[in-house]
């Protein structure tokens, strides 16, 4: 099994998966902006990222990249370049901020009841 094929099984992702994400992409255009709002007042709400995010050049970066990831996630198309895209935000959080992976991780089920509530 190749590398490519041990990820894709790793998640578990039907042709029928992959179309529901890209029927959520409007909806996820739509609501970005304030869902990424939403996502950076929560981190504002622990003073080690409010440090790191006092830089306005961080914080305006990171809410780009946020945004168009929140978008990539509709529809993604699930080659090499999606995992090392992957594989490179992992590496840039766990480098930021190491001890504050649960709270990078306690945004899904937010961002899950955010979107639902939208759709």
């Amino acid at each position: 099994m190749s590398d490519l094929e041990l990820r894709l099984s790793f998640l578990n992702l039907s042709e029928t998966d992959l179309a529901l994400l890209a029927d959520l992409r409007p909806v996820l255009e739509r609501s970005a902006d304030g869902l990424v709002a939403a996502f950076y007042r929560h981190l504002l709400s622990y003073e080690p990222t409010r440090e790191l995010l006092s830089d306005p050049q961080v914080k305006d970066r990171l809410l780009g990249k946020q945004r168009a990831y929140l978008i990539s996630l509709c529809g993604p198309k699930l080659d090499e370049e999606y995992f090392r895209e992957r594989f490179r935000i992992g590496v840039e959080a766990v480098f930021i901020a190491p001890k504050r992976i649960g709270r990078f991780l306690d945004v899904h089920p937010r961002f899950h009841q955010k979107v639902s509530r939208r759709g």
